[in-house]
């Protein structure tokens, strides 16, 4: 009876230890309400990714990236967003999911009107 209590309870800590850092990654990585920053999570062989990034650099926009592969802050970031695909990109506060580029184009146009001339 002993050993089953000592067992649970080192199961208990552990899901705690694991519950505050999951609460402290998704503190640190979710954006606040008055974020101006751009973000793109990606990886090196997607090719949304790779279109996403285009139309950044097409546009002007300065941005942020981070390869959720290679980078540490890119893993930690994918957790955060409880995500298990990319591109995800992070415009202010919003964050897009998969490759929607009306949805980039729309933030991006909140985020700063001038800052995209025309959509794609």
């Amino acid at each position: 009876m002993v050993q089953i209590n000592r067992s649970l309870f080192r199961i208990l800590i552990f899901l705690l230890i694991l519950f505050v850092i999951d609460r402290a990654v998704a503190y640190i990585y979710i954006p606040d309400k008055n974020s101006k920053e751009i973000t793109l999570y990606s990886t090196e062989w997607c090719s949304y990714c790779a279109s996403v990034r285009k139309y950044f650099k097409t546009h002007n926009v300065r941005f942020k990236e981070f390869d959720v592969e290679q980078s540490a802050a890119g893993m930690l970031g994918l957790w955060a967003f409880r995500a298990d695909a990319v591109p995800i990109v992070v415009v202010g506060d919003q964050i897009i999911y998969g490759y929607d580029m009306e949805k980039v184009s729309a933030a991006l146009d909140r985020l700063e009107p001038k800052l995209v001339s025309s959509a794609e």
